[in-house]
Parts: C-alpha cells; sequence; structure tokens
C-alpha cells in the first residue's frame, strides 16, 4: 500500500495495490482524475479535471443553445 498525495486538492491518497506508470488514479476528494508518472516516491499528475470538464461542458452547450 501507497500514499501519496493529490496535486489539485492535496488530500491524502492511498493506492492498495501496485500502482503502474502511465495508471489512471481517482482522487475521491476532488474527482480529479490523476496519471501515474513516477513510483518510488509515488507521484501523480492532473490529466484531466472531471469537475471543470462539466463546468465547460455546460457552458459551452449554453452558447450553442442560444445561437440560431
Amino acid at each position: 500500500m501507497r500514499t501519496t498525495r493529490c496535486p489539485l486538492c492535496k488530500s491524502n491518497i492511498i493506492v492498495r495495490h501496485r500502482p503502474w506508470l502511465g495508471q489512471s488514479i481517482r482522487c475521491l476528494s476532488c474527482e480529479a482524475i490523476l496519471e501515474v508518472v513516477f513510483l518510488n516516491p509515488l507521484e501523480l499528475e492532473s490529466t484531466y479535471d472531471v469537475q471543470d470538464s462539466r463546468f465547460e461542458d455546460s457552458l459551452y452547450y449554453k452558447e450553442l443553445d442560444y445561437i440560431e
């Protein structure tokens, strides 16, 4: 079991299995999707933030709704 911190919200992330480079891991606190970029010590990097994408998508669709 390995422990690291989320680069976005700084909460602790516990990885119970053996991680590998390029693996996607979700932060349970901020729901960000993170990628394993270094194994010893375990280091994660933000690749795609779920909350930001929802916000951006909703703005995009609202803009399309007003275009006629």
